[in-house]
């Protein structure tokens, strides 16, 4: 298939991705599935302007930006055992922790990498709350790669999704004293909401870089309401079961995309930093933020074979599958 060029952006190429029903294009504005045509566009589908105004790093490059190996830290590949009871949790709660996913070490340098480029090069968001916002984390430093398909962490998502991923983002957020609550909310688009036991459209997590605490603003949560069929709670419900787990820095939060989450308020004197790695269906849905966009090929060779699937750079950086086509 002949690429297109983009006529925005001079000398570049979109190119189209063969897909399993018929690798054609989708037509503009369109839900994202090959040959469906209209005016709806995917929630929560953002080109790279947008993805960057709305979520970070919008002018200027990140510090500590330069090739080194992927594999930048140790992980413990026994970590990848299912366990029963945390799958129950997803089922029945909408959520688990697993905790200490990543070293000290690790954790500190990836803290110290969030807080010093989100205030630097961030954005300044107020979704339903307000926080710094560094967005794209794959496309500035090759350390953030195994935080994608971390072995104590991705056999749950497959195991409740399938292994049909993408990922839709991984950004992050610094919430500093005197940042309030963010309001509750569940991840997925009203209109695209599943029941019972379907299988999850969206998951997410959240990676402490910092301890999380009701005094620090930790991620709230309220068991059980994935199953609301809500995005929201509605106005003057009571939320007398809401959670405010404590959480210490290296640890991870999975939860349903449909589980009512949000930050606290951070009532503390520092910083408070987590990074959100959101997992998507990968057959028709587009990116959050789109990692071809300033990924250096030089971190290819590096990767493994499913950090490149989810991100779907199995056939190279700026191999688009068909889902993924947008005007920027």
């Amino acid at each position: 298939m002949r690429p297109r060029t983009d006529r925005s952006r001079p000398g570049r190429q979109l190119r189209y991705g063969s897909h399993q029903q018929g690798g054609s294009r989708p037509g503009r504005g369109s839900l994202g599935l090959p040959g469906a045509q209209g005016k709806l566009r995917l929630p929560h589908a953002y080109g790279t302007r947008n993805c960057r105004r709305l979520f970070g790093h919008s002018e200027g490059r990140a510090s500590s930006t330069r090739p080194r190996p992927v594999a930048a830290y140790p992980i413990d590949r026994s970590l990848g055992m299912i366990d029963d009871q945390r799958i129950a949790e997803l089922r029945v709660w909408g959520f688990t922790i697993i905790r200490d996913a990543l070293d000290t070490t690790t954790t500190t340098r990836m803290r110290d990498f969030v807080i010093d480029n989100a205030l630097r090069i961030g954005v300044e968001h107020n979704y339903r709350g307000t926080a710094r916002h560094l967005a794209n984390l794959v496309t500035l430093d090759p350390m953030f790669l195994p935080v994608i398909d971390h072995p104590a962490v991705l056999p749950y998502i497959e195991t409740m999704m399938g292994p049909n991923l993408i990922l839709g983002s991984l950004n992050a957020r610094v919430v500093r004293p005197g940042d309030g609550n963010q309001g509750l909310h569940g991840d997925v688009p009203l209109d695209m909401l599943r029941r019972g036991d379907d299988a999850p459209l969206m998951m997410n997590t959240v990676w402490a870089l910092s301890d999380l605490n009701p005094d620090n603003g930790g991620t709230r949560l309220v068991p059980g309401s994935h199953q609301s069929h809500l995005r929201h709670p509605p106005p003057g419900l009571a939320l007398p079961h809401e959670m405010q787990p404590e959480v210490s820095a290296g640890s991870v939060v999975i939860f349903h995309g449909q589980t009512w989450h949000g930050g606290g308020a951070n009532h503390g004197e520092e910083l408070r930093a987590a990074m959100f790695g959101h997992y998507r269906n990968s057959h028709w849905m587009r990116f959050q933020c789109d990692p071809h966009d300033g990924f250096r090929e030089e971190w290819l060779e590096g990767m493994t074979t499913r950090q490149r699937e989810l991100l779907r750079m199995t056939n190279g950086v700026d191999h688009r599958h068909g889902a993924d086509f947008y005007e920027r």
